[in-house]
């Protein structure tokens, strides 16, 4: 694959996830939601998954979250953000087709703002807002920099975000 090809496809592909995840989103809305207990991480495990890319699945740290990952009607921030009359409220919401597409399009174009201003910090014409850089000139990404995968390190992040931004 040509460097052309891999970019037009990487492109491609965001607008696809941008339409599947608005999607998602609204259809989310006016269903029936449970909420799970969730067990809240300790500094410690915070430490433990920033600190090992490739975590032991058999660790306490690791199993905490795969009993975590039951349904959630929210999977970012890593964190329990709605309560429970938010969740109570969003299942009796009965949108018309109407307004579903009309929040399909706006969960759509909130999507599609995120990726552009990432694109942007890639490309180096934005900088950095909560991460301290002294000069950022933007940024790559090769193949197998350092055997780390951002997919798996995206979630781990936002503790580090959270840390950072104070929220």
């Amino acid at each position: 694959m040509t460097f052309e090809e891999l970019r037009k496809t990487i492109l491609i592909e965001t607008h696809r996830i941008i339409e599947t995840s608005a999607a998602n989103g609204v259809q989310k809305i006016g269903q029936p939601y449970s909420r799970p207990v969730r067990e809240e991480f300790t500094e410690d495990e915070i430490k433990y998954l920033r600190e090992n890319k490739n975590p032991d699945l058999a660790h306490p740290t690791f199993q905490k979250i795969l009993r975590n990952a039951g349904p959630k009607l929210l999977t970012y921030p890593p964190k329990d953000v709605l309560t429970e009359e938010e969740e109570r409220q969003l299942s009796m919401f009965r949108p018309s087709d109407v307004q579903r597409s009309a929040l399909q399009k706006l969960i759509a174009d909130s999507c599609a703002s995120a990726f552009f201003a990432f694109f942007c910090l890639m490309d180096g014409v934005a900088d950095p807002e909560v991460a301290s850089v002294e000069h950022w000139s933007g940024a790559k990404l090769v193949e197998g920099m350092d055997g780390s995968e951002l997919h798996d390190e995206f979630g781990v992040s936002f503790w580090d975000y959270e840390k950072i931004s104070g929220h």
